[in-house]
Formats: structure tokens, C-alpha cells, sequence
């Protein structure tokens, strides 16, 4: 919900939410629910940086630089609010996870898988 950590759901559950995202390489801008909602993710500095969902308003809080990783062939969103976190699913376990901006793991084999985004 709006103005609560944001969470992703497990492929093929019935409230699934598209999204847009800066879809190039170096590319800035905000990832944000498509279908015309002015809904964004956000990264929430005074709350250990957590992601949540809210309104759009054009701040640095909601943009998201797509920074390619070509030892996994995925992308890995880092914050422009706040430079060197990244995009992360906490806990991946099972279910529905949090997301979080952590501090990006780079362009090296030590990346953690949580931080890299692909499209099916």
C-alpha cells in the first residue's frame, strides 16, 4: 500500500503489478506502476533506507539509475538519492519480500543475486 515498505509477490499471484523502469543502460528516472497509476518506489532515508511505495512528486528519492552488470547479464537499480545502494529483496525465502536500498555489490562474481532485475 501507499506509504508502507513495498514487497514483491510470487509469480502468478492474482494482484501482480506491472511496473516501468529506466530500461537502458545509464538510463535515470523513476520505477513506477504503470496503467497511468502516479504511484513510484521510493527509497525512505529516515526508515534504514527501506522501499516504499508512494506517490510520484519528480524527487531524487524515486529515481533509479539502471546500471547494467555484464557478469550476470541483469541490471541492478542504484539509488540517485542516495549513490552506491542498490535495489535489494531482503529475505527471498519463500513468499512475498521486502525491498530495501542496500549498498550495491558491483560488477564482480560476489554480487548478490537480490540485487539484479531481469525481465522473462
Amino acid at each position: 500500500g501507499t506509504g508502507t515498505q513495498a514487497e514483491t509477490v510470487p509469480e502468478y499471484t492474482n494482484s501482480l503489478t506491472n511496473w516501468t523502469y529506466p530500461n537502458s543502460p545509464g538510463a535515470v528516472g523513476a520505477i513506477r506502476q504503470a496503467d497511468n497509476v502516479n504511484y513510484c518506489l521510493q527509497v525512505n532515508a529516515s526508515l534504514d533506507d527501506e522501499v516504499f511505495g508512494a506517490s510520484c512528486v519528480g524527487d531524487s528519492a524515486e529515481e533509479w539509475t539502471n546500471v547494467y552488470n555484464s557478469a550476470y547479464g541483469a541490471t541492478m537499480f542504484e539509488s540517485v538519492y542516495n549513490s552506491g545502494l542498490c535495489l535489494k529483496v531482503l529475505d527471498a525465502s519463500g513468499g512475498g519480500s521486502a525491498l530495501q536500498a542496500a549498498p550495491c555489490g558491483g560488477n564482480s562474481s560476489s554480487t548478490p543475486w537480490e540485487e539484479l532485475w531481469r525481465t522473462k
